[in-house]
């Protein structure tokens, strides 16, 4: 944490990250509570969100991957465990998966190409990734994590495919944060009611990267009522209300405030 004052406005600025939360080894770094040392916001006049760093760290996997084995066995739904990946991690993990789910045996090989932000998935013997099916069978079968994501058809019998979409593994526009005891100034059709809304304009692998004077105003007023701040519970979440989870990851903002 650290605060200073800048000029005759007397702004106040708070830098928290999740490093320093109270319980680091027993609660998420998004779903905390964070107490300023030796410091106490007294009767501010607004809050404003100033700048947040948040590691693209997170991925939701939609559905399994489809997939059937020309020599037998039917088809199979492939999970990839969650975890704070790189691409060549995930690639690993794909493959480990792949292996581990084949109902006749098969070696699978997972490359990922830093050029083209796609997977190649192959093995020795014909395989097909059944998107078409599976949604004929009402399985949201969209592997979005991988690129395989349209158009939602199986692609047939062969030794190896390539995703047809670049690698994502964050799927959502915005996020939310949520400080209890300061007042709410977003809801969603989700019923999820947050104190601020962040961009998300990063791509899969990288840092997003929020600034208040890029986007827009994310500044809650305050009544002048005496109220003293020193201990924050954060939650940052998705338009559902779930928790993200950053998979061991850190992440940071800036409050701005004056005093009444």
């Amino acid at each position: 944490m650290s605060n200073w004052t800048l000029g005759k406005n007397k702004r106040h600025y708070v830098f928290f990250d999740s490093f320093d939360r109270d319980d680091k080894f027993g609660t998420l770094s998004t779903d905390c509570t964070i107490t300023l040392p030796n410091h106490q916001i007294i009767n501010p006049r607004f809050f404003r969100l100033e700048q947040c760093t948040i590691p693209q760290t997170y991925y939701e996997q939609f559905a399994p991957i489809p997939l059937e084995e020309q020599a037998g066995g039917g088809l199979i739904y492939v999970s990839i465990p969650a975890g704070n990946y790189s691409p060549v991690q995930y690639a690993t993990a794909m493959k480990t998966a792949l292996d581990s789910a084949s109902p006749n045996g098969y070696t699978y090989t997972v490359t990922y190409s830093s050029f083209t932000h796609k997977f190649t998935i192959s093995t020795t013997a014909n395989f097909e990734l059944a998107y078409r099916t599976a949604f004929d069978a009402k399985i949201d079968a969209n592997n979005y994590s991988a690129g395989f994501n349209n158009p939602i058809e199986d692609t047939g019998f062969a030794l190896s495919h390539t995703s047809n979409g670049t690698a994502i593994l964050g799927a959502t526009q915005f996020m939310f944060l949520a400080l209890e005891g300061v007042p709410t100034a977003y809801t969603t059709s989700r019923n999820l009611t947050a104190t601020y809304m962040i961009p998300i304009d990063s791509n899969s692998w990288e840092v997003n990267f929020y600034q208040n004077n890029n986007e827009f105003d994310n500044r809650v007023d305050m009544s002048s009522n005496g109220r003293a701040y020193s201990t924050f519970r954060v939650r940052l979440m998705y338009f559902n209300g779930n928790v993200v989870d950053l998979n061991g990851a850190e992440w940071s903002f800036c409050l701005s405030y004056e005093k009444w």
